[in-house]
């Protein structure tokens, strides 16, 4: 039995969402970007993204989930507030779509400060927690199946990861199926700088780039154009604005 691995890193989502609401002026005025309690006008549909990583899966060769003798984990993880109502309300909807939530309190998310310079807490704001080091994690386990019996794909911009997931699939004696998805404007650029980016020139990475940005509509409730195309100092085609 084949096993299919979608994660979906939540932070990564829910910077895009709010990016994305102030580029295409859904942002409604006089809130707060930093504010995590009010509700979002975009959000992802964890329905549609199953059925398109699916797609994604068949197109680049990836074992579908669809499959008979393959089955699906699809872990969200998420950094929330674990004192209030959300961790349960947000893995009622995953459930729906046979996601589960794996959440972590934000304060434990939080990057640790230089040396001297006090410890993160509860002044620090939500928005400042990092997911990177759990999909990290999560994508090592991954090294207890044999390469042939395992299959991944990873939805966020965080080039955090990269290592994890170029480990297991250019590694010596790895070659694991890993995937990264998401939208391409939405990605920090160094993904660029390493050709995993689709429109890269003349580099090339054999980590797949799902880029979503055709399905995005039916994903998040917004049309997404193409990133740009501007040219930056390595080389590359895609501008220097890194993530979002």
């Amino acid at each position: 039995m084949h096993l299919c691995v979608d994660i979906i890193d939540f932070q990564s989502v829910f910077h895009g969402l709010r990016y994305q609401e102030q580029k295409s002026g859904k942002h409604r005025l006089g809130e707060s970007d930093d504010s995590q309690e009010r509700a979002s006008s975009l959000r992802l549909s964890f329905r549609d993204y199953a059925r398109v990583i699916d797609q994604c899966r068949a197109s680049a060769g990836f074992p579908n989930a669809n499959k008979k003798d393959c089955t699906a984990q699809r872990p969200i993880i998420a950094s929330m507030d674990m004192r209030k109502t959300e961790p349960i309300e947000r893995a009622a909807d995953a459930a729906k779509s046979n996601f589960v939530l794996i959440a972590y309190d934000y304060r434990d998310t939080l990057p640790s400060t230089p040396v001297g310079q006090g410890a993160p807490g509860d002044d620090q704001p939500r928005s400042a927690a990092s997911l990177s080091a759990q999909v990290a994690y999560l994508l090592g386990t991954l090294r207890h199946f044999k390469p042939a019996d395992v299959s991944a794909t990873v939805f966020t911009h965080a080039f955090d990861v990269y290592r994890a997931v170029d480990d297991l699939v250019n590694g010596e004696g790895m070659g694991y199926q890993v995937a990264i998805a998401g939208f391409e404007s939405w990605m920090d650029r160094r993904w660029s700088g390493v050709g995993v980016l689709s429109n890269e020139m003349g580099r090339t990475n054999k980590i797949p780039f799902f880029d979503l940005t055709s399905e995005s509509e039916s994903l998040i409730g917004c049309a997404m154009s193409a990133a740009s195309s501007e040219p930056d100092d390595r080389g590359t085609k895609p501008s220097r604005r890194v993530g979002f």
